[in-house]
């Protein structure tokens, strides 16, 4: 008998890869490019995301390490008030300087000032021995500094200033300190090196801009005590020039000068009190000044030329060298004045068309 176990039809059978398509070369290549660039993509994005969750993590972790140690900072000094030990000073200061923000601790600040100014002889001699206490001290200065623009109060300035004279006062550190003239003398230039290059004469210069009272005239002396103690501070890093031969702190200190003072907008007290009160100082190093500005490219401004033609009032020259750098800063400060034009006025163009008027009548 006939059987027959087989399959009567064949199956269909299924290709899982997908229609088979032949793909030419350059479009094989173009796709290859585009998925690549979709990898690279994927992969920026994905490190993009995760150096900004690095940052946000990082940055609440500072906030909060910065408010415990705030926290810490108050329960100190309710414990021990303005006499702490050399360690628990040591601790309030590292403290401060790690979480310091200006519209936040000004009063920790202010705190800190105070203590520094009651023991500041120990401190002084404790910069002296330890480099991380002079490092400390600098930063101090530098956040005092800040606050002279915006987050101290008038009532809070007179502190700080305090410490910028003790500390960079080279007859209490010869005095005081114990210090040799010449030990002094290279404390004062690593210190002026670092304020000066921090905004140093910019941040005095707004405070006595802020503080300064209306002026009638020129004159050389100051109107208020406030007034001589910043112009004081302002001429210590200038007086220290002529001690020195560090060519790099003259070059320094003298070029922050004319950038932050002499180059921009001169205000009242500098052109009724600083310039004159400079121009009358024999100490001020005004020929060291006029090679600088001969040998270095700066704004010639009008106000810089003002400031040089009152600050050689008294300048006699002693070679021909000095008298080029002078002339030739001259020049400099002046070359473009014949460009200047004198745009015209509108009743001249007034006239005119009223003339022209009446002539076509």
């Amino acid at each position: 008998m006939y059987s027959f176990e087989g399959e009567f039809r064949r199956t269909p059978e299924q290709n899982l890869s997908g229609a088979s398509k032949k793909e030419k070369r350059d479009e094989l290549l173009n796709r290859a490019h585009y998925e690549r660039l979709k990898r690279e993509e994927c992969r920026r994005r994905e490190k993009s995301t995760l150096t900004i969750q690095s940052y946000l993590r990082s940055y609440i972790v500072r906030q909060s390490q910065k408010n415990i140690h705030r926290q810490e900072f108050d329960a100190t000094t309710k414990k021990v008030d303005l006499d702490p030990n050399s360690a628990t000073l040591t601790l309030l200061v590292q403290k401060l300087l790690f979480f310091y923000k200006a519209d936040v601790d000004t009063t920790r600040l202010i705190y800190i000032c105070r203590i520094v100014l009651k023991h500041c002889k120990r401190l002084m001699v404790a910069c002296m021995e330890d480099a991380l206490w002079n490092f400390r001290l600098r930063k101090l200065l530098k956040i005092c500094m800040s606050g002279f623009g915006s987050s101290l109060s008038r009532e809070m300035v007179p502190t700080p200033l305090r410490i910028f004279e003790i500390v960079t006062s080279q007859g209490v550190l010869e005095k005081d300190i114990k210090l040799s003239k010449d030990r002094a003398i290279g404390f004062l230039l690593q210190m002026f090196k670092f304020l000066v290059s921090q905004g140093y004469l910019g941040h005095i210069r707004y405070l006595l801009d802020s503080t300064c009272p209306p002026l009638l005239s020129a004159s050389p002396s100051p109107p208020t005590q406030l007034a001589e103690c910043l112009y004081d501070l302002i001429t210590r890093p200038l007086h220290l020039i002529n001690l020195t031969q560090d060519t790099e702190y003259r070059q320094l200190v003298l070029e922050q000068m004319a950038r932050q003072l002499l180059c921009v907008e001169l205000s009242e007290p500098m052109t009724l009190f600083v310039l004159p009160a400079l121009s009358a100082d024999p100490q001020f190093p005004l020929r060291p000044l006029l090679h600088l500005l001969n040998s270095r490219k700066l704004p010639s401004t009008t106000w810089l030329l003002y400031s040089v033609l009152v600050l050689d009032h008294h300048l006699t020259f002693n070679t021909e060298s000095e008298l080029i750098d002078y002339l030739q800063v001259l020049a400099q400060l002046t070359k473009n004045f014949g460009q200047l034009l004198t745009p015209p006025s509108h009743e001249d163009d007034d006239d005119d068309d009223s003339d022209t008027e009446v002539v076509d009548n």
